[in-house]
């Protein structure tokens, strides 16, 4: 008598798992949708740099030298709804000049979240995701629902059994 392996278990369990990560890329996907969606209602208006702070950060290399890089943090200056507000930003490598007019993104609803640069646009890497997951999810059900051909003999011995 030959014993042999039944191989329908392991098609399963992969097919299983290809419909579970199918339908996370689809989850992230939808996520990315969301946030890019709620970007769009940011607010923009123009700031006034008042102030700028700068430090300079050391940084290291693997040739053995060391450099210097120049840091600036702007304080912004603008009004919503006839209130002024004042934020100062973070460390960046941009440099800025007091009174220069900057635009910026305002988060609504909450004034001291700020932006400096347009919020993120993720619509075509979350179409990109989800055309993907569907992919990854229709593979898992063709590898779930696959007959096995009659001729194989690991099907017929499967099937004797």
């Amino acid at each position: 008598m030959t014993v042999v392996a039944r191989t329908r278990p392991a098609r399963a369990i992969f097919g299983v798992v290809l419909v579970i990560a199918g339908a996370l890329t689809l989850i992230v996907a939808v996520l990315l949708i969301h946030q890019t969606t709620q970007f769009k209602a940011w607010a923009q208006v123009d700031a006034t740099v008042v102030g700028v702070s700068h430090t300079t950060k050391t940084v290291g290399n693997n040739v053995g030298g060391v450099s210097l890089l120049d840091l600036y943090a702007p304080t912004l200056q603008f009004v919503v709804a006839d209130q002024q507000h004042t934020v100062t930003g973070d460390y960046t490598s941009a440099y800025y000049v007091v009174g220069q007019v900057v635009g910026v993104f305002i988060k609504p609803g909450d004034s001291s979240t700020v932006l400096l640069q347009p919020p993120p646009d993720h619509l075509t890497m979350a179409l990109v995701l989800g055309g993907l997951g569907l992919v990854v999810i229709g593979l898992g059900g063709w590898s779930l629902g696959r007959r096995r051909d009659s001729s194989d003999v690991n099907y017929r011995n499967y099937c004797a059994t």
